[in-house]
């Protein structure tokens, strides 16, 4: 379900009313950071190689690091399920940006601020959540704020991937 704070797209993800204030991108790039993130919506390796061979044609060494980190950023609101393809193949956008890192740097600290103590989740050294038994069940049954729901969706991925990798 879709909160009433987002609208839904072409590909079935949302489209946010608000914008990631940790990093906040120049005016030159806003158009570049909403062609990638058009294209990583579509979940597509020929895509983001794409994207990446085009940001490399922009004189600033920084510029394709910049652009796919907010991208990324912005994904996890806007389209969780496409984060989440990311997350599990983040090979593709390596080297210039840390896909699991970036989520993983998103997503704790809204987590934490539902109340659940740091103690209880253990990143492990390729940035996937590890927790016990007791935090993901009631991670499970939390039902977040409207403006949550998006971090929530690829919380729950996220800790599902973990039980397919336990098994």
């Amino acid at each position: 379900m879709v909160s009433p704070m987002f609208s839904l797209g072409s590909h079935g993800c949302a489209s946010p009313k608000f914008v990631s204030t940790v990093m906040i991108p120049s005016p030159d790039n806003e158009k570049a950071i909403a062609i990638a993130i058009t294209l990583l919506k579509r979940k597509s390796p020929q895509n983001i190689q794409t994207l990446k061979n085009l940001l490399t044609f922009i004189p600033n060494p920084n510029h394709i690091n910049t652009v796919l980190a907010i991208a990324v950023m912005r994904l996890i609101y806007i389209c969780p399920k496409s984060a989440f393809w990311l997350f599990e193949n983040p090979q593709l956008l390596e080297p210039e940006v840390n896909v699991r890192a970036i989520i993983i740097r998103e997503l704790m600290p809204k987590v934490l601020s539902w109340g659940y103590p740091k103690e209880n989740f253990h990143i492990t050294d390729d940035y996937r959540l590890d927790v016990s038994d007791d935090t993901k069940h009631a991670l499970l049954l939390h039902r977040p704020e409207p403006a949550d729901e998006s971090m929530f969706m690829l919380l729950c991925a996220l800790l599902s991937e973990h039980d397919r990798l336990s098994v």
